[in-house]
């Protein structure tokens, strides 16, 4: 699958909770779209928010993506600006074969640690990340912990957590 199509519509969106108080936004909701192929794809590397922003600031339909399966695509439009991609792969839409090296090694290296865990069942993967793994930090770098220590209490300002299992994702291997 090599050849670019175009945006005929968005189909579906998911509904989680972003901040749109500043674009781009990074990570928000995934979407799908019908190409001019006919096709339905999810899109892996952009969200619908900044989508939505772009337009609205004046992109002009259609937009370019570029299949990489029958039903994955990205976006690769050259008139929007590098920003407002996503510099990951969403890994609920995308499997893991389609994923760029780097974040397989991510996982393979989250793996190896037993903070992420995969077990199939036939039809699904089923990926367990366990929250009560630390991350690791090498001598010195005190100051990255204090930040990443931060940076995750702002994030979770205001959520109630629960001591549970371990957070399970579901998805489709295509």
């Amino acid at each position: 699958m090599s050849d670019c199509i175009f945006i005929k519509q968005i189909t579906t969106v998911t509904l989680i909770g972003v901040d749109t108080s500043k674009y781009p936004v990074n990570g928000g909701n995934c979407f799908s779209v019908t190409g001019t192929d006919n096709k339905n794809y999810r899109i892996v590397n952009f969200s619908y928010e900044n989508m939505q922003e772009v337009i609205e600031r004046g992109l002009k339909l259609p937009v370019k993506i570029l299949p990489l399966s029958e039903k994955v695509a990205i976006v690769i439009d050259e008139r929007i600006p590098d920003r407002w991609f996503d510099t990951r792969y969403c890994e609920v839409c995308c499997p893991e074969y389609l994923l760029p090296h780097q974040q397989v090694m991510a996982h393979r290296r989250q793996e190896a640690r037993g903070e992420r865990t995969i077990r199939n069942t036939g039809e699904f993967q089923i990926i367990s990340i366990d929250p009560t793994k630390k991350v690791k930090y090498l001598p010195g770098e005190e100051k990255e912990k204090k930040e990443d220590e931060e940076r995750r209490k702002k994030a979770l300002d205001g959520w109630k957590f629960v001591e549970t299992a371990p957070i399970r994702a579901f998805f489709s291997e295509e």
